[in-house]
């Protein structure tokens, strides 16, 4: 994953030709007041993305969800690195909205450049779920919260694990995963994170709800992966079930190196008789 976005920020950097622009798809229906409301929300969210700068998350996200995150939308970094997705695409088109009951809006887009060949390489389709609240103010809504009926939770220790609806949660592997992080912060001599762990058996499903229909890199062979966010302390993790320890190594160790290469590797430079994972 880190490869595909270290090639792809190259290659729109250094040759990639395209002005930034917002466009409407034909078919959607702009003198709709509802939809109309929408798009300009939808637009405003997306100027305030410029390079690495983030949007103020308090105009666009509900007070609940910006005590909970510091980055309270979970697709910014929907390809990995720590450059928003959104600055990355220079062309955007919106290509689908749908007014639902209960004041929501889902609000399809597609991002991705024009090559030197004139050709539209997409990068993602994303999926924005925006509500009017009780004084009429409009907010985004995560996927997690809103697709809430097909996922189910479970906690154990410091771990809030958030997993697919028919998956049978297997408590031996997590209780695994608990040794593991209780050795861990005995070795390091830490103290316990509280972590948000989604677990799904395919990386489109993490990706899905994390916002996206579609990002570069879906589509291809499945094989376990995994996600870190450091800065909400949320794993994401696909084809690993209930212990994938690697991606909690993450939460733990790379923030005491942020300017290391290394990160995850420091565990074996120091630690080298012990094996974590």
């Amino acid at each position: 994953m880190r490869k595909i976005f270290a090639i792809l920020f190259f290659s729109i950097v250094c040759g990639l030709k395209a002005d930034a622009q917002l466009n409407i798809n034909p078919g959607v229906d702009t003198t709709d007041l509802t939809i109309k409301s929408a798009l300009k929300f939808y637009a405003d969210y997306m100027s305030e993305f410029k390079g690495k700068k983030l949007p103020d998350f308090k105009k666009y996200w509900s007070e609940e969800d910006c005590k909970r995150y510091k980055i309270p939308d979970l697709s910014i970094y929907g390809i990995g690195g720590d450059y928003p997705i959104y600055a990355m695409a220079p062309i955007k088109t919106i290509t689908y909205v749908k007014p639902l009951a209960n004041d929501i809006v889902i609000l399809k887009s597609v991002g991705g450049w024009i090559d030197t060949l004139k050709i539209l390489n997409v990068m993602y389709i994303s999926n924005h779920i925006i509500k009017k609240d009780k004084n009429q103010q409009l907010h985004f809504v995560k996927p997690i919260t809103f697709y809430k009926q097909d996922w189910q939770h479970k906690d154990l220790r410091n771990i809030h694990y958030t997993f697919p609806k028919k998956h049978i949660f297997n408590q031996k592997r997590a209780d695994s995963l608990i040794r593991q992080i209780e050795r861990l912060e005995k070795d390091w001599e830490l103290k316990p994170i509280q972590i948000e762990y989604v677990f799904a058996p395919t990386y489109d499903e993490i990706q899905q709800i994390r916002g996206f229909d579609f990002t570069l890199g879906l589509g291809n062979s499945e094989k376990p992966s995994g996600l870190s966010n450091q800065t909400d302390n949320i794993v994401y993790g696909a084809g690993n079930g209930e212990n994938y320890f690697h991606e909690i190594v993450h939460i733990y160790l790379n923030p005491l190196h942020p300017k290391s290469p290394l990160n995850l590797s420091l565990i074996h430079i120091s630690e080298p008789t012990r094996q974590y994972s």
